[in-house]
């Protein structure tokens, strides 16, 4: 087999016919904010650590410097569209900085300069410590990360059949490997796991989209049961880190054709692939659309986020708690104690 050639993996022992589980415990986790619900249009900035709350007018999603220390956005009505005035915050006091450039895009160049993209679509590097631009080019795509594992796992094609709510029964895979191996298989949906292993759904057997979750050892092509579940299509919230497995059943609800009624279902679902203790949890108080469940994902093995679009919650799988809550999704410094919000481009549904 030459180098870079998929390798069909074997998959043995997987079966489609749900199982009887039981939840060993159902939990309920309060979405209650301390702070005031937000004003579409309007640049805010949350500091989680302090309490405080840095209403800053409106404008465009305030981003964070590097070193945390300062945020910057474009102040104005329809900064998007017209353009605004590039603005820095001092998240020590909340203090101002307005330079005397405009522009609909912002980002961080290093501590000491922004770049800004005009209405006209050229792009400047504004220096802080004298507010004067110059003409630059535009910032080139960050690389993507290749993820915590020995491989990439990517979609490569859809072979099964358009499911009611759109998406397919089934998809093929491939894991990347590092060192130029490539291995594939099909699967319903699938996520990395370790260095070794992915977790894979089966392909759904009705319209409830019930299917099974399987650890496959991608060396072998042996499995491990986990549960049977309820999947979601066309998009499922499922991630995995450590010996924990966090997923939405059907996060995209099921609409009767008939009736036109909106099933909602979306209580988040947590394995111990240890012990196969499984736990249904419900969120309370929390932003969501009427078709949507939660879009919960892991972080880590004890952090989990709330979510879609951006991050509306965090919070913590040993206490089953949430640590922090905004009254919208907003974007997070990496430390969790800064979000902000504001005018946004818009997006549609994942469903």
């Amino acid at each position: 087999m030459a180098p870079g050639t998929p390798v069909n993996l074997g998959i043995q022992g997987l079966f489609t016919e749900p199982r009887e589980r039981a939840v060993d415990e159902e939990i309920v986790i309060d979405g209650e904010t301390q702070f005031p619900p937000w004003t579409p249009g309007m640049a805010v900035i949350y500091d989680l650590a302090g309490g405080r709350l840095f209403e800053l007018g409106a404008g465009t999603v305030p981003v964070f410097s590097s070193d945390g220390a300062r945020a910057a956005y474009l102040a104005g009505e329809d900064a998007l569209n017209t353009g605004g005035q590039l603005t820095v915050v001092s998240l020590a006091d909340g203090s101002k900085d307005v330079l005397g450039t405009t522009g609909n895009v912002v980002r961080w160049l290093d501590r000491d300069a922004l770049l800004v993209r005009e209405t006209n679509n050229e792009w400047l590097t504004v220096h802080l410590d004298t507010g004067l631009s110059e003409p630059t080019l535009p910032p080139t795509p960050s690389p993507t990360s290749e993820a915590d594992h020995g491989y990439v796992l990517r979609d490569v094609e859809h072979v099964g059949h358009r499911l009611q709510r759109g998406g397919n029964s089934r998809t093929r895979y491939e894991a990347r490997f590092t060192n130029g191996a490539r291995i594939s298989f099909e699967a319903y949906w699938a996520i990395p796991y370790t260095d070794s292993s992915v977790i894979l759904a089966t392909e759904p057997q009705d319209d409830s989209l019930a299917t099974n979750l399987f650890i496959v050892h991608l060396g072998t092509g042996e499995t491990e049961f986990l549960v049977s579940t309820l999947s979601s299509s066309p998009n499922w919230p499922i991630s995995a880190a450590g010996a924990s497995l966090l997923w939405t059943e059907r996060y995209c609800a099921i609409v009767d054709e008939d009736t036109n009624i909106v099933e909602r279902s979306g209580d988040v679902m947590l394995l111990d692939i240890d012990s196969g203790r499984l736990t249904r949890i419900r969120f309370t108080g929390l932003d969501q659309e009427p078709s949507e469940g939660a879009y919960v994902t892991l972080v880590d093995e004890d952090t989990f986020q709330v979510g879609a679009f951006g991050i509306q919650a965090v919070g913590s799988l040993q206490t089953m708690t949430l640590t922090a809550v905004l009254p919208t999704e907003a974007s997070w410094t990496d430390d969790w104690r800064y979000a902000a919000t504001g005018q946004t481009s818009g997006h549609g549904s994942l469903c």
